[in-house]
């Protein structure tokens, strides 16, 4: 097996892959491979952070499982100490007979900051008492000072290759935003939503079952 990126041949689609932040642009490279089932996934998530690898790639194997499509995590093939590459991705491919490997890797980080603008508010309180001052109010100034709105983006880049000639096959690129600033809770929602939805893309699309 030899990964390798071939030009793009087939026109992109820009699809809304679920309601809210998320994009998802899907590419086909090799029109012979439509609607063609794939039997064996490897999956790869190319980080140096081991925990997020074996989160994003485990959530990926766990949403391709179906009737025909077996799908299995790289880091449960290769040796803790050995580095992707393309030799290692090629070995663990061959070792569970990969028919394709799935290569996702985080392409762009985006950060942007939106002014709010301070503004006042009127606020009405009233007396209280007795009847006479049921309808006098006490009117007073109350000031938002305004605020950062901060809006985190990142983009993932999906390859899929057939191993037997390591054709690229299919590609999706996936943007995802998030007003949260917090970087750790933002990736955890990529890791348990956007592998899910690259995995029905591939489903959708004819390339697991």
């Amino acid at each position: 097996m030899r990964v390798r990126a071939n030009s793009l041949i087939l026109t992109c689609a820009l699809v809304n892959a679920c309601a809210g932040s998320t994009q998802m642009t899907a590419t086909w490279h090799d029109e012979a491979y439509q609607r063609r089932n794939f039997d064996r996934i490897l999956v790869v998530s190319v980080t140096d952070d081991q925990f997020r690898r074996r989160g994003f790639e485990s959530a990926v194997v766990d949403a391709l499982a179906g009737k025909r499509t077996e799908a299995v995590s790289s880091i449960e093939i290769m040796d803790a100490d050995t580095a992707l590459s393309d030799a290692s991705v090629d070995a663990a491919g061959d070792k569970i007979q990969a028919d394709a490997v799935l290569i996702t890797r985080l392409t762009n980080t985006t950060v942007t900051a939106k002014q709010i603008d301070s503004r006042v508010d009127v606020q009405a309180q009233a007396k209280g008492g007795n009847i006479v001052d049921f309808f006098r109010y006490d009117y007073k100034d109350v000031e938002d000072p305004g605020y950062l709105q901060a809006k985190i983006s990142f983009v993932l880049s999906s390859n899929l290759y057939e191993t037997a000639g390591g054709t690229l096959v299919y590609s999706i690129e996936t943007v995802t935003s998030d007003k949260n600033t917090d970087y750790n809770t933002v990736v955890f929602d990529i890791i348990e939503n956007t592998s899910v939805k690259i995995a029905q893309r591939l489903r959708r699309d004819g390339l697991a079952k």
